[in-house]
């Protein structure tokens, strides 16, 4: 799982928005706020970390417990996919 190269991570002020950046896709004019945690995790995405890697750095970075690092990534893969942000 990846993201859609058609999208890029970018931060405005202490903001930070995943964003369609090419003309040729459906979601041209996509644009959704992502709180710190988001961002990290679409910058985690990036690189192709698998779904597993990407809790256990969770767990790490957050201090969370396994079970709150899984139900908050798939509730944001749930909205990345619904907008075609991730590549399977």
């Amino acid at each position: 799982m990846k993201i859609n190269q058609d999208f890029a991570l970018r931060q405005i002020g202490d903001k930070w928005i995943a964003v369609s950046v090419s003309d040729e896709t459906d979601n041209k004019k996509l644009f959704i706020t992502l709180n710190e945690t988001g961002a990290f995790i679409f910058k985690q995405l990036e690189s192709e970390k698998n779904y597993d890697s990407i809790i256990k750095i969770m767990t790490d970075k957050y201090d969370v417990t396994e079970e709150k690092a899984r139900y908050d990534f798939d509730r944001f893969l749930d909205i990345m996919r619904t907008h075609n942000i991730i590549e399977e």
